[in-house]
């Protein structure tokens, strides 16, 4: 059984890893007059978890790339510090949608990820997680290829007995090639 878990886990990260170091490698394969679809970017703000384990500082890493017009797919590792003393970790794959026809730098996502939670009574396995999130990117003017904005996510997991809702509301600071 512990074989099973670690394979699981292993095979997350291999994902996650996969496609931070595949996309941009095809975005620059398949980019052409100088398109922006691949991005990395890091994240601060804050998180929250539904069932009293608190809120607190949120942060993480994302990447991902727009293969097909509007279309795309990404990765995440994402991190919670709660104030109850417990730490979560979800580790993720997204499938990305651009909105710019309702606001230019507007998108959604839907995610799947591991979630782990160490301290107090959730210390344990990773457990599946899905939710979604709206993510908002303003370019900075110029030839700079860098972009300011925030997402606001929802992910639910169930490590115990009841369903738990984590909200994540975080600034973001992206690279794009």
């Amino acid at each position: 059984m512990a074989k099973t878990k670690q394979a699981r886990r292993s095979w997350a990260v291999a994902a996650v890893v996969g496609a931070l170091l595949v996309a941009p490698a095809q975005a620059q394969e398949r980019s052409s007059g100088g398109s922006e679809d691949a991005f990395v970017g890091a994240l601060l703000g804050y998180g929250s978890a539904s069932d009293d384990v608190g809120g607190g500082i949120g942060y993480g890493l994302r990447g991902g790339y727009y293969f097909h017009g509007n279309w795309g797919m990404g990765a995440f590792l994402q991190g919670v510090d709660h104030d109850a003393g417990i730490t979560g970790l979800s580790i993720g794959l997204e499938g990305l949608y651009r909105l710019d026809e309702v606001a230019r730098g507007l998108s959604a996502g839907v995610d799947l990820a591991t979630v782990k939670f160490s301290g107090s009574a959730y210390e344990g396995d990773y457990n599946l997680g899905f939710g979604g999130r709206v993510v908002y990117d303003h370019r900075l003017p110029g030839a700079t290829p860098l972009s300011v904005g925030a997402e606001v996510g929802v992910l639910f997991t169930k490590p115990e007995e009841s369903m738990l809702g984590l909200v994540n509301v975080l600034g973001t600071v992206k690279y794009w090639f």
